[in-house]
Parts: structure tokens; sequence; C-alpha cells
């Protein structure tokens, strides 16, 4: 009998022994033992099916304990070695992470992520099917009556999610618990394996009914039992898989439209489902085609399919139900060019010389531009007017660092250089050749041969008003990209070739303001030199720094309003904007997880944390309680994260000295983000919204404000932040008049044209992370400015100013 035959049996079989002996109602079901029986199996099931059980932590990481001193690293080995001799006796080819009481440190300074990749790495070199890793679970309360079923899977793949609720199915029908949750997991080991993986917590040895049982080897195997049977389930449905044909992966595609194919099988299934087949081409669904033989998927891109680089996703599923892995590859569709389309600037040589910029854009022969970094070779000459006597002679121009060609890259489909043409010319000429191309001779005609593109560039008497300029960073040396340029009226456009950007027309005249995220603005005047020297806020401390901040949306209604209605979640937003604003302004990148009221679920913004590499998760909550709840900071983490620990200490000790409140020690929680984000991960509560008067405060921009500035004061802080000072600036009211106190109130205080502050109703704003040196700081409410101010901070100085402004009508 064909091993297809027996699948649908057995199947059978799993789904009648599940129906066996249902748990009795009233009776204590918890381990009490198998509630199915376990099939008669087809030796081929599992028969040459590689499969490594991963028992959760060990050595010097023992995990959880229980109340009586039982170590989760101690029960984990347990069930895994039982799980193993049960694997092993139904033929797969079964394999154990570890196989004793020990962890995989390298070294006194090993962490716990050393001993994880050394697993990771053994996982790697076995090339299993699937991974299985075993734990139990604490509740950080340690609450006794907590108990549940939770099995993890690899977050984004579907065949480890249905690994998982095929798992899970059997460890909550067998071990006699009632709650528990198939969720979407982040865990190393999750995250890092190449394959199928899934992670159990079978129970909760904070349970003392749980610890008492899992004392018993007999126990342990009833666990390993239940393990067994979902992992036998999983296979008796077939695994199916897609291998890539065409085209290999990092291949270039030249002169054709490419046709995306994959071979595809379903190992011990029945076949694959038609209305299975999930192919994604750079994000977005696209109608790939099984077969009739069900043995190849394919997808042919539009015959206008962009030049680039494409990135490619599948899944198939089977007709049983279980899905492939997710398979990810990536090509380069690169047509070569077949015209060129070419500009300069200024449009024509000046007469005194000096730099000419040229841009040129290749297209392909169906008029689109060629792929992104395709190298170009670059050749120019000049021809002096004198040289037309001699039959136009050209001489050769330098180019970058050397005589002759020179090589750039396409970047947007267009590639820029500058060439530096001597006085007096009456011609430039280039020539571009793509891919490199061969040599160059003393002479244009010819150099590049027919697949080559020439431009030419003539003289003219007048001189274009134009400068340029390069900006880099003061400390590292670096281009900076993100520069913009302000005259007396306003932004002024800049043109970006290479590595300069140049500004032309009546802009490029006078006085201009230059401003970049991350560095302090700077004035650059006609005749300085054209190197922009920019200087990072805070040393760079924060430059390049990823964060995702994420406002709390709307939680149960009780806990998300004040007295008075005011909501948390739109609180939330706005505290969140604000420290978006301070922390792009030191150099940091951040996402925001939420920007408009609609929330986005938590499986939603761990995707977005973890695509975006952060380094870190802040979560904002504004939260409601009863009216007389004191005014104190909480800040949570992850359970045992060090680094969460640290961030969330310094955060809300910052937030609570701003507010004049006490900061509570971190506390440790669980929720989704914080347990699945691969970077640390943090929660920060500020003050209650149940007590009027705060929610009053909460309710004003200059309090949100006050609040956000804290928050970064504290991730200064983390950041090693240090050499700061204070500026604290109070509104006096007018000596020859008294104005009403709303006149002292929510004026917009700028500290160097990047920090700002609104002034509370007793007329103060107060600056405490500025860098020790010179600053400027302006006051404006409407259409009143009052300063510029400069003063001189040393680091940790604190400067009280009180400055007059105008009574208020």
């Amino acid at each position: 009998m064909r091993t297809s035959r027996l699948i649908p049996l057995i199947l059978s079989a799993l789904v009648a022994a599940g129906c066996a002996r249902p748990p009795k109602p009233g009776i204590d079901n918890l381990y009490r033992g198998l509630s199915e029986n376990v099939p008669r199996l087809d030796p081929r099931l599992l028969a040459g099916r590689r499969i490594v059980v991963d028992p959760g932590h060990g050595g010097h990481f023992a995990g959880t304990r229980g109340a009586g001193g039982l170590e989760e690293s101690s029960v984990n080995l347990g069930v895994s070695l039982y799980l193993w001799g049960l694997l092993e006796e139904a033929g797969a080819d079964a394999y154990l992470t570890r196989s004793a009481q020990r962890d995989f440190l390298a070294g006194p300074d090993s962490a716990v992520s050393d001993d994880l990749k050394i697993r990771v790495a053994r996982i790697d070199s076995i090339k299993p099917d699937i991974v299985v890793s075993i734990h139990h679970n604490a509740q950080p309360e340690r609450d006794p009556s907590k108990n549940a079923v939770e099995t993890y899977y690899k977050l984004g793949d579907p065949a480890s999610r249905d690994l998982a609720f095929a798992v899970h199915r059997h460890l909550a029908r067998n071990l006699g618990i009632e709650e528990g949750e198939v969720r979407p997991g982040n865990y190393y080991i999750l995250r890092e394996a190449a394959v199928p993986a899934i992670l159990g917590e079978g129970s909760y040895l904070t349970h003392p009914r749980v610890e008492e049982k899992l004392r018993l080897s007999e126990k342990q195997r009833l666990e390993a039992e239940a393990y067994f049977l979902g992992i036998l389930e999983y296979f008796s449905r077939g695994t199916p898989s897609a291998d890539e044909l065409t085209p290999a992966p990092g291949d270039s595609l030249v002169d054709e439209v490419p046709l995306v194919s994959y071979a595809v099988t379903d190992v011990g299934g029945i076949g694959l489902d038609p209305s299975g087949i999930e192919m994604t081409v750079n994000g977005g669904v696209v109608d790939a085609g099984l077969d009739p033989g069900g043995r190849t998927v394919s997808y042919r891109l539009p015959w206008d399919a962009p030049n680039g680089l494409y990135e490619v996703s599948l899944v198939v599923r089977n007709i049983l139900g279980n899905s492939s892995r997710l398979l990810e590859r990536a090509f380069v569709v690169a047509h070569p060019a077949n015209r060129a389309v070419f500009s300069s600037f200024p449009e024509t040589v000046p007469v005194e010389g000096g730099l000419v910029y040229f841009r040129v854009r290749l297209l392909d022969r169906r008029g689109l531009s060629i792929a992104d970094r395709s190298r170009l070779k670059i050749a120019a000459w000049y021809r002096h007017p004198g040289n037309e006597a001699r039959g136009g002679e050209w001489t050769t121009l330098a180019i970058a660092r050397g005589e002759g060609a020179a090589e750039t890259a396409v970047t947007d489909g267009v590639a820029e250089f500058p060439i530096d043409v001597p006085p007096g010319c009456a011609a430039v000429r280039i020539a571009v050749m793509p891919g490199g191309g061969p040599g160059v001779d003393a002479s244009p005609e010819g150099a590049f041969g027919p697949a080559g593109f020439e431009y030419v560039v003539h003289a003219t008497e007048g001189v274009s008003s134009f400068r340029s300029f390069v900006p880099l960073d003061r400390l590292t040396g670096a281009p900076v990209a993100t520069v913009r340029f302000f005259d007396a009226s306003g932004l002024v456009t800049a043109d970006a070739h290479g590595d300069r950007l140049v500004v032309s027309g009546a802009g490029a005249a006078g006085e201009l303001r230059i401003e970049a995220p991350g560095y302090r603005p700077v004035v650059s005047r006609p005749g300085e030199s054209d190197t922009l020297h920019l200087d990072p806020w805070y040393g760079g401390a924060l430059a390049g720094k990823r964060f995702v901040l994420n406002a709390e949306g709307a939680p149960p209604r009780a806990l998300d309003r004040g007295p008075l209605g005011l909501a948390g979640s739109f609180v939330n937003l706005h505290v969140a904007r604000f420290v978006e604003e301070y922390l792009s302004a030191a150099g940091a990148r951040v996402r925001q997880a939420r920007r408009t009221e609609e929330t986005p679920t938590d499986r939603d913004v761990v995707l977005l944390t973890n695509r975006f590499r952060a380094g870190l998760y802040v979560e904002v909550r504004y939260r409601s309680g009863p009216a007389d709840t004191a005014l104190v900071v909480r800040t949570y983490c992850f359970p045992g994260s060090l680094r969460g620990l640290w961030v969330a200490g310094a955060v809300g000790n910052a937030l609570g000295r701003a507010l004049g409140v006490p900061a509570l020690p971190p506390a440790g929680t669980v929720t989704f983000p914080l347990q699945q984000t691969a970077c640390p991960a943090i929660i920060i509560e500020p003050p209650s919204l149940g007590r009027v008067d705060e929610e009053l405060r909460l309710s004003e921009p200059w309090y949100q404000r006050k609040q956000a500035y804290a928050i970064f004061g504290g991730l200064l802080a983390d950041a090693g932040v240090t050499n700061t000072a204070a500026l604290h600036i109070t509104l006096a009211k007018d000596s020859s008049a008294v104005a009403p106190p709303a006149g002292r109130s929510n004026w917009l205080v700028t500290v160097d044209d990047t920090w700002r502050l609104l002034t509370s109703p007793d007329g103060k704003a107060e600056f405490d992370w500025l860098p020790a040196g010179i600053h400027q700081f302006v006051l404006r409410r409407g259409e009143t400015t009052v300063g510029p101010f400069e003063i001189v901070l040393q680091s940790g100085e604190t400067r009280t100013l009180e400055t007059s402004i105008p009574v208020a009508r």
C-alpha cells in the first residue's frame, strides 16, 4: 500500500483517538494522563524526518523556578529526552541541542545570546525538517492561580504556524489545561532557525500543582507524548516545499522579461492545493500559477517591469492544509542601456572655468532606466578656441583621481559626476560606457565603441550664479546628505551632484542658513569655503540609532479615560510625536507604530519593529486610575531583560525629575511587544489621568511637550550623554504694566533653531538637556518675536534667566 493512501487513515485515527476519552467535568485533569491513544503508525511516516528537540535553558541558565525550587531547565531536559526517544522509536532522525544539564558559554563574559548562537549553529549543521524548543512558563507576579498552554511559532512563517497548531491541540487536551493560545513569536531560536520552528510553554511552573506534577518523570513523559502526537499529526498531513528554478538568487537578467519559477512537491501528502499558492513580488500579491501536474509554480514579470532589485516570497499549501515554509529570494533585472539622456549644470561651459556638473540617465530598449548600482565608465575632453584651426583637436580632462576614464554608479536611475573645466574652453565633450567598458585612448573618437554615449557642452560669455557645497560630519568626515538651505525668504532649492549640493540663482548670492537633522545649523556667506563641517548634536550619540515609538491605542474604556473624558490614546499620540521630533533632531531614525486613531495589532507592531531593525522599542501609555491615586512615574520592561531594566530606569528617573514626582523602580511585565521584539523594549506610564488636575494639564500642549522632552532626556542618558547643561527661562511681566497671566503662557521658546518648548502658565520653559557651549534662543507668539539671545553654558551648569516680554493685550 502506498504511503499516500495511508495518510487519510492515520488522520482519521488521530481524530478518532482525540474523541476517545474526553476529560470528565469536575475532575482534576491536570497531567492526569493521555486522553487519546497513539494510533498504529505507518513506519514510513517519520522515516528520514530530521527533527531537532531543543531543551530550553540549562547549566548557568536555570530558567524559571517553582515555589518549591524546581528548575525549569531540568524539566525541559526531562521532557525533551522522552520526546527524543519517542521520535527515534518511530523512525525519525532525532537530535537534541543538549542532552545534559549544561549550557554553551564560551567564557566568563559570555551571555545568554552566546548560548543561543551555539544552539542555532548546531541546528543549522543538522539541516532538520523542524525544530521544537521545550520550555515551561512563569507568571511575572508569580500568581499561583495562573496556568496555560502557550505555543509560539516563528513570526511570519506559515509552516511553523501549522506545526504549532497541531502540537498545541494535543498539549491542551492531554495536559488537562483549559486556558491557552497559539501565538507568533520572535524568540531567538525561532527567529534564527532556517526551518519551521516552534517553542512550547507546556504549563506554568509558578502554579504549585504543576510543579508538584512535573517533579515526577511519568508526567514529563506524558508531556513528551503530547508533543509526539502533535508532531505525528503535522507530518501525517504532508509537508509541502518549494525549490528555486529560475532565476538563481543574485543573478542579473539581461535582454528578457524574467519568468520566476519554483519546483514544488508535497512530501508525504496527497498533493498541492491550486488555490493555496501565495506569491508576492516586492510586497505585492501576484497571480502565480500551478502547472496541471502540480510540480511547478511560475510567474512572468510584465514586459515593462523596471530594472532593479526584485524580492519574491512564496508559500504553497497542500490539500490536507499544511503550508510550506516562507521562501524568500532576490534577484536583479538589468536590461542593457540603449540610449542616454544628458544634462549639465550650468547648461553651458563658463568662460572662467570651474566645476560643471553632468547628469546622465541611461535607458534600455523599452525606455526604462537601467538598474541602480550599474557601473559606468566616464571619459572627458575639452577644446580651446585655437584648437579649431588645428582640426578641432581635443585634450583629455582629468576626472576624479586620475587621468582619462573614471567610474561612477547609477542611483535612482541617474549617474552624476562633476568635471573641473579649465578657463577659456570652447567646449567640453564627455562619453559614458555602461559596465565599465574598455580602456580609453587620447581622443574621443571610438573611445567606447558603439555601446558608448557622448554629449558636448559649448562655452558661453555669461557667468552662471551658483555656489556648491560639500557638507561633512565634523567628527567622522562622512558626507551629510539630508541638508536643507534657507535664505531670507525661505527654503532654497539645492541640486545634488554626487557629494556636492549646488545652489543657483538669487539664493546663491547672499547668506544661507544650512540645516540637517542631527546637526547644529550653520550659516554660510559668499566667498567662504565650500566645505561645510557640521557639528553633530551630542557628539553623534544618537546619530543613526533606530527607535520604534508606540503610542498605545485604545485599551478598555475604563483604563483610557480621565474624569473629564480625556482619552489616554489621544495623549499618547501627541506625546509620541513630540518624542519623535526631539529624537529626529538629534539624528536618530524613528518609526511610529501608530500615527492615527486606528490601533495596529500587536503582531503588526512587532513586525514593524523587527523589520526596521530597531535598537529600542518605546511604548507610551497614559492610563486612568482612582482620583486619589498618587502621581508617580511607572516604567516596565520584560522580566530578566537587563538592557530593558537600565533604559526603563533612565527614562523613568528623567521623567520623574522633570515632573517633580517619584519614579518607581522598573517593573517586569509580559506584553506581546515586550516579549517578542528582537530589541530591548520598555513601557513608559506617566502619572495617572485619574486626577482632574493632571488630566487638565495633559490636555495642554506645553505639558505634553514637557513630558516628551523629559523622555528624550532619559534616552540621552541611556546613550551615555553626560556633559549637558540646563537653561531655565522664566518670562517676567512688563515693568510698566501688569500683563494678565495668559500673557506668559504658550510662548514658543526655540534654542538653536532646534529644541522647542512652550512656556507653562507660570511662564517657564526648562531645557534640562542642552550640550555645553554657546546657544541662542528666541521666543515667539503670533507675530511677536523676542530675541535672539545668546548664552554660554558650562557642563553641569543650571542657568536661570528671567526675560521681559511685551504686555499682552
